[in-house]
């Protein structure tokens, strides 16, 4: 089995990376064929310049748990200290 450095992997990566871009692949295409590193893949694109297509499920999912978690309105808060009261009355 050979062995390879780190700067021949990392150019194995970045020619994974022009030969997905030419052929329009995504992120996830080359993960999957290749099984090299989400974070390497990213890096080797953005250092070549290529931005790779995104499968729509990587990237609009924390949009919507986001507009879902966030209230329609602002919630009129009567302050710090309880609306009943805190004094405490005793009978005697």
């Amino acid at each position: 089995m050979a062995t390879y450095s780190r700067r021949q992997i990392y150019g194995k990566v970045k020619e994974a990376v022009i030969d997905a871009f030419t052929a329009g692949l995504t992120y996830a295409d080359i993960q999957a064929k290749h099984g090299y590193r989400r974070e390497s893949i990213y890096n080797a694109a953005r250092q070549l310049g290529l931005t790779l297509k995104r499968k729509p499920s990587e990237h609009r999912h924390a949009s919507i748990a986001q507009s879902a978690e966030r209230l329609p309105c602002k919630q009129k808060v009567a302050g710090s200290t309880p609306a009943a009261g805190s004094i405490l009355t005793t009978n005697a």
